[in-house]
Formats: C-alpha cells, structure tokens, sequence
C-alpha cells in the first residue's frame, strides 16, 4: 500500500459534518441573505474570523480564496515580486490574469523595484516550510512604512502563528483545515476592498453560504477540523524530523535535497519502490529537491518515512533556517 506524501485533503469528522448540516439549513432559512450582495462578506463570517484571527473586523473581506484575491493583485499592481521557491498556483493565477510575475529569492525581495509588490508565504512557506524571521519581519515592516505594498499568503496560519507585518496585507483562507470544496477565503487590509470592487462583483461566495461557516466557525467548528487535520499532521512532521535528529520547522511539511549525483526522477523511484510518493520539487520552482506533505499522515507514518530516508544515500532534509 502506497503512503501518499503529495497532500492529502482534509477529512470531516461525523460531529463537524453535522454541525455544518445545521448551521447551513440555519442559514438557508433567513430571507435576507438571499436578497443582500454583500460585497464585503457577511458580517457574522467576519466577526468569526476576525475573533480567530485577531484581527478587525473593518479591515476584513471575504474572497473565494488565495487565488481569487491573486487575481486583484494582478490587476492592480504594476509589478510582483513572488517568493522562489513557492506553490505555483498563485503564480499562475496572475500570470494568466496579464500580471507582470518574477521569482526572488527571499532575500533578494528588499531589492526589488519600488514600484514592485511583493508576495510571500508565512508561516511555514510551502514547500519548505520557513517563516519570517525576526530580521526579515523588520525589513519588510521598513518597507511597509515607506509605502510598499507587501502581500502575506498566510494560508497554513492554523498550523502555527506569524507575526503580522505592520501594513502589509494578510491573505488566508479555510482550504487547509476544509479541502476545496470551501472556496472560501480573506484578505486583511487596510484598502483591499477599495480596490477589489471589479472582482468581488462577481467571485465571493454567496452570502448564505458564508452565513453557514460564520455560524459554523461560532459553535466551535474550526476545533473540530483542527484536531482531525492540522494535529496528526504536526505530529507527523515532528515524528520525521526526530527520527532524523534535525531541526523542526513546525511546519506540515518537509523538503528534501537530492543529494550530487542523482535527480528529482531517480530519488523519487527510489521512494516509490518502498510505497511513498511525494512531489518533485521543481513543481515549486526548487529543482533538485523533493516536497514531503504530512496532511492526512500520523506520528507513526512519519517515523517510518524518516527511517526511510535515514537509510537513503540519495536525499537529505533541507535544513530550514533564515537565509
């Protein structure tokens, strides 16, 4: 039986599904919602989120999630300086929306054009797993002050807290703990909204529909989806990183460097001829590496893989770290 590392969608205990059953037939039955646009989001959805967040519920709209809100910033903005490496789903949404895209390292953000906005993953950036340090949380709050527009995809915010950059906007969304089938996400911005008219005519989920997850996230729901999908997975990623003695990010995922003289191709027929399949790395603009996802995996199946790559000459755990 095959170990599927490539990130398997979040699962729904019984109790969460009925509560969500509830809180939708709840919301289906008030009229207004199915008369009111609400083009900011619905004003429960928001407090909730704002609640969980700690953020206001002012600066808060509702999107249909990270890739929704990427199609404003590629409207928007002259330029973007995107994170390298990173999940090339964002990036593709704006390049096809017209958006002038290029790919930085971390480091090399700061130098950027300042007419460039700039987008990057934290915490526990995918596919390797590092957040903002200390340092570069500085940095990119100087830039922020003078002006710059600096975007944050904290979309695995619910594995582990960031500090927010003053200024910055703060995207996330419920696709982690949720699956897809949510579309369903935010912005935390001082003037998204403002300029987010032309999308969020038509792209935000209906209101009664972010109606049910306001009153779904009120009565306790997120717990519930965090103790079956983001604690097995920590556990997971903690297992793997100590079977191997190296430090742990925090985060749901790993990254591993394919050692001289091997390839992406070859490490991951290696793996597949002892039942695990994960990503090549060059899907995330990091060739030469492999991406480990612990969703849907358990502290033994993280264990077990650790072993298996302990044993192996091919690949090694990239060490996460500030640059």
């Amino acid at each position: 039986m095959t170990t599927d590392l490539t990130g398997t969608p979040p699962t729904w205990p019984p109790l969460a599904r009925e509560l969500f059953a509830a809180c939708l037939t709840a919301a289906s039955k008030s009229p207004h919602l199915w008369q009111a646009p609400a083009p900011r989001g619905d004003d429960v959805l928001r407090e909730q989120l704002a609640r969980i967040l700690g953020a206001s519920a002012d600066l808060l709209t509702i999107t249909a999630g990270i890739r929704a809100a990427a199609l404003t910033y590629a409207r928007t903005e002259s330029r973007l300086a995107v994170e390298r490496p990173t999940f090339p789903g964002a990036v593709r949404t704006m390049r096809a929306a017209g958006a002038d895209v290029s790919l930085y390292d971390w480091a090399e953000l700061p130098g950027t054009p300042a007419d460039t906005a700039i987008w990057l993953t934290s915490p526990f950036r995918n596919p390797d797993g590092r957040s903002l340090s200390a340092a570069e949380h500085a940095v990119l709050a100087q830039l922020t002050a003078t002006g710059r527009r600096v975007i944050v995809n904290g979309a695995y915010g619910w594995f582990g807290d960031s500090p927010r950059v003053p200024n910055a906007d703060h995207l996330g969304s419920l696709h982690k703990i949720v699956g897809h089938g949510a579309r369903l996400g935010w912005v935390v911005s001082a003037d998204f909204f403002d300029r987010a008219t032309a999308e969020l005519i038509g792209t935000p989920p209906s209101p009664v529909w972010q109606r049910a997850w306001g009153l779904f996230l009120r009565d306790g729901g997120a717990g519930l989806l965090i103790e079956q999908n983001v604690v097995p997975a920590l556990d997971a990623a903690a297992a793997f990183h100590h079977r191997l003695s190296v430090p742990n990010s925090g985060a749901p995922h790993a990254l591993l460097t394919v050692r001289s003289g091997t390839d992406e191709a070859a490490a991951l027929a290696y793996l597949a001829d002892r039942s695990y399949r994960l990503n090549p790395g060059s899907d995330f603009f990091a060739a030469g590496t492999l991406r480990a996802s612990f969703a849907g995996a358990d502290a033994a199946v993280g264990e077990r893989f650790g072993d298996v790559v302990a044993r192996s000459a091919l690949m090694a755990p990239a060490l996460v770290g500030a640059a």
